[in-house]
């Protein structure tokens, strides 16, 4: 990751404590700011990597993984429709992409996700 949030991390790397958290997955975010001895979580906190990089998996998420695999399939499917529209698996969650999308079909791929998050189980 290159500037401003990478510099706002320096005092991270330069041994204050602190963690750095997102949505995405742990490893890919570590590998986007590249602090070392920083402690990253991913997956809006279902996934840990210690300082060193070691994962800290309490399982947390685990119970979750097939209501996503289950959405993931649904959503895959019902967006092949709408040009632009793509989902992103992360490990404990899923992200839906709508940039590409013409503007008047955004509302269509909110349905399908709203549709997809309250018909499987799990996942509201």
């Amino acid at each position: 990751m290159a500037g401003p949030a990478r510099h706002a991390g320096a005092p991270l790397a330069a041994g204050a404590p602190g963690a750095g958290g997102r949505g995405r997955d742990a490893a890919d975010v570590r590998a986007r700011l590249g602090l070392p001895g920083v402690t990253y979580a991913g997956s809006h906190g279902f996934e840990v990597l210690d300082g060193d990089g070691v994962p800290l998996d309490d399982g947390r998420g685990a119970p979750f993984v097939p209501a996503l695999d289950t959405a993931e399939a649904r959503l895959t499917a019902d967006l092949a429709a709408v040009p632009g529209a793509r989902v992103d698996r992360k490990r404990y969650a899923l992200a839906v992409h709508h940039r590409a999308v013409a503007r008047d079909r955004v509302g269509e791929v909110r349905a399908l996700v709203e549709a997809a998050r309250d018909g499987v189980p799990g996942c509201a």
